[in-house]
């Protein structure tokens, strides 16, 4: 099964799965040219369900509420279309905690 990119510029390394989410560390390259750390989190399925999506997309707007300094803060939301029509995935990037 092929992962989301969620827009990191290397392969995403496996974290954990707590059977909804998955959670993977990747690599992106920021404005300045360095290569960042960051905590991608998308859906655990290959077809998840629309609440599932529902919940990601949530924890993103919550993003505001959330001290960058004790939890992982999203910093985007991808949206990604899958090849079967009305087939989507939402990837949050959040900063890394490390």
């Amino acid at each position: 099964m092929e992962e989301p990119s969620g827009g990191e510029d290397s392969a995403p390394e496996a974290l954990w799965d707590d059977g909804e989410r998955r959670f993977c560390r990747v690599w992106r390259h920021g404005a300045d040219g360095a290569r960042h750390e960051r905590l991608a989190v998308f859906p655990a399925s290959e077809h998840p369900t629309q609440d599932s999506l529902n919940r990601l997309a949530h924890e993103y707007a919550l993003k505001e509420y959330i001290d960058g300094t004790s939890a992982c803060r999203p910093l985007e939301i991808v949206q990604e279309r899958g090849r079967q029509p009305y087939c989507s995935s939402i990837t949050v990037v959040c900063r890394s905690a490390a």
